[in-house]
């Protein structure tokens, strides 16, 4: 159960980023206190990567990558937050192309981040959704619905329990 509850705070994440990201005084700061306490976690995932032994899954042994890896959910945040940033400063600056280029490039590195794409659509759903509740609605509705049926074809096809196609503990 405890990994279903963590699975519901990631896109709670993202909406409270939004509507700071519409309500900060200034994003700079935003951005960089994001960016500060993302770095704090991941030495603090470091250490427990180093003091855990954390191994790579291929190899068996600790690399740089095992080491260094972890799940740091302040990442992804900060890169959303620079998605809209650079949204947000080419809808102002009609001219300034390269920063519909940067969104684009921080859209893609998201995918490597945790929650990846699954983040990026809810990301997407409430920024360009925002204080239009139906959107909202919706788009979170049909997101649910098309990660619902995934999860059916994953737990159909690999035969395993719904419960863990659900939570994403089984890869499909």
């Amino acid at each position: 159960m405890v990994q279903f509850d963590c699975r519901f705070v990631a896109p709670l994440f993202v909406y409270f980023l939004v509507e700071g990201f519409f309500h900060t005084s200034n994003r700079k700061r935003y951005l960089f206190r994001i960016l500060g306490a993302a770095a704090v976690t991941w030495i603090g995932e470091i250490i427990i990567n180093l003091a855990f032994h954390n191994t790579s899954h291929l190899t068996h042994t600790m690399t740089v990558y095992s080491v260094l890896e972890g799940n740091n959910i302040l990442v992804t945040l900060a890169i959303f937050l620079g998605i809209m940033w650079a949204i947000e400063l080419f809808r102002e600056n009609k001219r300034k192309w390269w920063y519909l280029i940067l969104a684009i490039f921080l859209t893609f590195l998201s995918a490597i981040f945790e929650g990846g794409l699954y983040l990026l659509a809810v990301l997407f759903i409430f920024y360009f959704g925002y204080h239009k509740p139906k959107i909202e609605s919706w788009g979170i509705f049909i997101w649910c619905l098309l990660l619902f049926i995934k999860a059916l074809i994953t737990a159909h096809t690999t035969r395993t329990d719904l419960y863990s196609s659900l939570t994403f503990t089984v890869s499909g």
